[in-house]
């Protein structure tokens, strides 16, 4: 049995064959009140007796829904919160031994880094929504204590960069500069207090990338110009990347090919060393060139990055390019290769590629919008 269904006995009691919670209801009738309250759908008596017999795990929406439900108070809901998000480590064997503990409360400075690591890793293995939910844990914990010292000013702007960050891969363009914003002042002052780089690096590209997705790509491209020579090489390709595609939908060739030549340098200079961003430099020229009308190069760019060793959220972005090669040859009624087409739409509905919605949306409507070009 996992953490999760440890601490929800302390929720409802047996009574010869019945189950009931705290606030008197039955099985059935507590999850026929989480259904309604979910807008009728997500839950039923048999997917909330498997998850009291920790047999399966609450989404966090799930898991807010059952604390509304029992008038839970706010350290409750977030050990619970908490507990939901060691299960989900747990099976997605990361390593989660330095929050071993009692308490979520018993958080230490010397486990900082740790947690820094595994917000990380669950971003990177698929699983942005946990990212948001454990650093809205984490914060209120470090922002509870009476003195910050600059080593939880740090880690808090880290956070709030990793939480933006999985903001940015999954939110719609409606509303990502809503959720970024605020997250990334946050960071920037953070960092300028502390004079951290690395908080600054990512803060940086989080303020571009947030304006990329709301696709305000002229403000885009002027921010991330301006802090050009202020970050790393490693975040100078970050831009470079957001950078191509900024050009590109501003239909500006001379400042694409500036932008490519940029990307190249510093691709030598690293040795190309680093996969992901390299995998992701290519599918951005690869759409890039797509949206000024070269489909065949940009398929070939794109070959290239199949052969990196990539992460699920990677690989999701280069068939998202794979697609959009399609899309662009439709919209300028060029001969389609359909084979290829519906091998990349199968690959692309694989279950690891789920998490990444942006990219499924994104996807999606190319797909809906390729199809209508056909009737």
């Amino acid at each position: 049995m996992g953490r999760l269904a440890n601490i929800l006995q302390n929720y409802y009691t047996t009574k010869g064959n019945k189950i009931v919670f705290k606030n008197g209801l039955t099985l059935n009738g507590f999850s026929d009140l989480m259904w309604e309250r979910l807008e009728y759908k997500e839950i039923d008596s048999s997917v909330l007796s498997r998850v009291i017999h920790g047999q399966r795990l609450f989404t966090y929406k799930q898991l807010g829904v059952f604390c509304e439900a029992l008038s839970l108070q706010e350290k409750e809901k977030i050990e619970l919160k908490y507990a939901l998000s060691q299960d989900i480590l747990s099976r997605s064997k990361i390593n989660a031994d330095i929050f071993r503990k009692d308490s979520i409360f018993d958080l230490t400075r010397e486990s900082y880094n740790h947690v820094l690591n595994i917000l990380r890793l669950l971003r990177k293995d698929g699983h942005p929504e946990e990212v948001i939910s454990l650093s809205q844990i984490l914060e209120s914990i470090i922002d509870s204590r009476f003195d910050l010292q600059d080593q939880d000013k740090e880690i808090l702007g880290k956070i709030y960069n990793e939480k933006s960050r999985a903001f940015g891969e999954t939110s719609s363009p409606q509303k990502v500069l809503s959720l970024m914003n605020v997250l990334n002042k946050r960071a920037i002052e953070l960092g300028e207090e502390t004079k951290d780089r690395e908080i600054l690096d990512m803060a940086y590209m989080n303020v571009g990338g947030a304006y990329y997705v709301a696709k305000r790509w002229k403000d885009s491209s002027m921010f991330l110009e301006s802090r050009f020579k202020k970050v790393s090489a490693k975040t100078q390709l970050e831009f470079v990347r957001t950078l191509l595609l900024d050009y590109a939908y501003q239909k500006d060739y001379s400042k694409f090919k500036e932008t490519l030549g940029k990307a190249i340098k510093i691709i030598d200079k690293d040795n190309g060393n680093n996969h992901a961003i390299l995998a992701s430099i290519y599918e951005a020229i690869a759409r890039s060139l797509s949206i000024f009308g070269f489909t065949k190069e940009a398929r070939r760019i794109l070959e290239e990055a199949t052969k990196l060793s990539l992460d699920p959220f990677y690989s999701s972005q280069i068939l998202r390019g794979y697609i959009f090669t399609f899309y662009s040859e439709k919209i300028r009624n060029r001969k389609t290769d359909y084979d290829k087409l519906n091998s990349v739409i199968k690959t692309s509905k694989e279950e690891k590629f789920i998490p990444y919605k942006r990219h499924g949306d994104q996807i999606k409507k190319m797909l809906k919008q390729i199809n209508a070009n056909l009737a």
